[in-house]
């Protein structure tokens, strides 16, 4: 995948948000853009509520 802002490669990377959950996104290791899915971000969020209840 390319970077829509500088069109250099971009990376897929895994960010802990903490409590054991984690999402997948893409980060552009040039401008360090990043881009995360927004279904996945939903589930991680919706997964980090149930944590803090």
């Amino acid at each position: 995948m390319k970077c829509p802002k500088c069109k250099a490669k971009m990376e897929k990377v895994e960010h802990d948000i903490d409590f054991g959950v984690s999402v997948d996104s893409f980060t552009c290791l040039d401008c360090m853009l990043n881009i995360t899915d927004e279904k996945k971000l939903d589930e991680a969020m919706h997964k980090l509520r149930e944590k803090l209840l």
